[in-house]
């Protein structure tokens, strides 16, 4: 592990200390939103199920009435659209003290501040999650043909290709590990530099990674490490915000490399 990464967590657990509190409330307000977006669908699906119109499951209900699968997309298209500011404010809200700003709960609100900010956070939310989930897409489809090929196979030899298709699969994610963490800065990138186009943000965040190339890799070590402790549901609540701090600390290290301008005020995305 080089300096870089070693003083880079070093920060991120300095700034952390003194706000735990705040941070988990950050995760738990953005966890907060997507309960009551899941709540929302689930009170559809509900008056759904009491009417007679749909049965079963939730797959089946959407093959048995399509006029349920319609408002189901549209939930959670609303719900998205919702959510997404919330999430693009805690980014900003976590640059902020990160850099030594006010930690005004007015960040979280930022990107509800006006049509264009709100409109541009979900912009910049899709530009990040769409490659993902196509990355992440890939990885299972991977997985799928695998799980197909071996299928026809029984005893020690099925036994052999599940651990192949296993290590298969565990490669196809470590080979894309990269490009998430990259479209996953997004966010972040875009804070600092809110009056680019969303095309030039990820071009810039591609520059930024692609310059500070063993940086990255180093903090991507560090998240492996901590996902076996994510599996204890309740260190959720400590782990995220240090992850939230540790990545915002490492944009905020890489924009730095490159003198990236402050184009935002001290209380959030700044309009036009």
């Amino acid at each position: 592990m080089n300096a870089d990464i070693k003083s880079v967590k070093k920060l991120a657990a300095d700034k952390l200390r003194g706000c735990w509190g705040d941070e988990i409330m950050v995760f738990l307000l953005n966890a907060a939103v997507m309960v009551l977006c899941t709540g929302v669908f689930l009170t559809v699906y509900a008056c759904f199920l009491r009417s007679g119109i749909i049965s079963g499951d939730i797959g089946n209900a959407v093959s048995e009435s399509p006029v349920f699968a319609g408002i189901a997309v549209l939930v959670g298209i609303l719900a998205y659209t919702v959510s997404a500011p919330a999430y693009i404010g805690s980014c900003w809200w976590t640059i902020h003290y990160v850099r030594d700003d006010s930690r005004d709960v007015k960040c979280l609100l930022s990107c509800y501040s006006s049509p264009r900010v709100f409109f541009r956070s979900v912009q910049m939310k899709l530009a990040s999650d769409i490659p993902c989930t196509l990355l992440m897409g890939a990885v299972f489809g991977v997985y799928l043909i695998c799980d197909m090929l071996i299928a026809p196979l029984d005893g020690v030899g099925y036994v052999i290709a599940a651990v192949v298709k296993w290590l298969i699969t565990l490669a196809a994610l470590l080979a894309v590990y990269g490009l998430l963490l990259r479209f996953a800065a997004v966010p972040y990138i875009y804070c600092l530099n809110h009056d680019d186009s969303c095309i030039e943000n990820i071009r810039h965040c591609f520059r930024l990674t692609r310059e500070n190339k063993q940086l990255l890799r180093d903090t991507a070590a560090v998240f492996i490490r901590i996902i076996p402790v994510i599996a204890i549901v309740i260190s959720c609540i400590f782990i995220f915000p240090y992850c939230a701090t540790l990545f915002a600390t490492v944009c905020l290290k890489m924009s730095e490399s490159e003198n990236i301008p402050e184009k935002a005020d001290k209380n959030g995305v700044e309009e036009d």
